[in-house]
């Protein structure tokens, strides 16, 4: 099984890695980002669903729903990729206005866990349709011909970044 190479390498050193074909497409992508980046704001266009939240709290609501079950502040911390004073922060603001409710470990009582309240968790099911409707637009615009080899392509590739995939051929295109 082969992952993605650590996102943190840059330079020479990821560069020669990666054949001259697949950098020229990454080229290709990376300038079409740009000029997406250019047009549209990138930043959280799911944000939009709860605008009083900050990015910060839409993406800990939005992880926290995904298995709707409590989870510690250092795994939500990781799974949002923020230091975990960052997060307490973020967590103390959702909770001051309903969307989290700290909660106890029954097995450790020095652990807190961070769970969805009721208004958290209908964010968090708002935020999920949102993507479902923006992806439908999305890919509804796209001619029928390419529609489920580009679907096929992009969960290929995520399975690749979350190290569940493997690597496609160094001769595709």
């Amino acid at each position: 099984m082969t992952t993605v190479s650590d996102p943190k390498v840059t330079g020479p050193e990821r560069d020669a890695r990666v054949p001259e074909h697949v950098r020229a497409l990454a080229d290709r992508l990376h300038q079409q980002l740009r000029s997406l980046i250019r047009r549209h704001s990138l930043r959280d266009p799911i944000g939009r669903i709860a605008p009083e939240l900050t990015s910060a709290q839409v993406h800990a609501v939005i992880a926290l729903g995904l298995d709707e079950a409590p989870m510690s502040m250092s795994a939500l911390a990781q799974r949002i990729d923020a230091a975990l004073p960052a997060v307490t922060g973020v967590v103390d603001r959702l909770e001051r206005d309903g969307f989290v409710e700290r909660l106890r470990d029954d097995n450790d009582r020095r652990v807190v866990l961070v769970g969805l309240t009721e208004k958290g968790r209908a964010t968090s099911r708002q935020a999920d349709e949102h993507m479902s409707t923006m992806l439908c637009l999305f890919l509804a615009a796209l001619p029928d011909a390419e529609r489920a080899t580009f679907v096929d392509s992009a969960c290929r590739a995520i399975s690749i970044a979350c190290g569940v995939g493997s690597k496609p051929p160094t001769d595709a295109t």
